[in-house]
């Protein structure tokens, strides 16, 4: 989504960003925040949290992310 993001000209990639920066910053471009924040959210969970993730939840995040692209 990142990439997507950055090749897009939309938000330049920084690494010093955190996902809520992200969020903050998206705010202001996107007219749908939900595909964002599904996947910043999930994000968040697996990496700093003990989550796993499901067959259900890889696909809401697919969708999600398939929303942002075609948007």
């Amino acid at each position: 989504m990142l990439q997507h993001l950055h090749g897009q000209g939309i938000l330049p990639h920084k690494s010093s960003r955190t996902d809520g920066e992200y969020l903050q910053l998206l705010r202001m471009f996107a007219t749908s925040m939900q595909p964002y924040e599904t996947l910043m959210t999930t994000h968040e969970q697996l990496c700093f949290g003990n989550a796993e993730i499901s067959a259900d939840n890889y696909q809401h995040c697919q969708q999600a992310y398939r929303e942002i692209c075609n948007t």
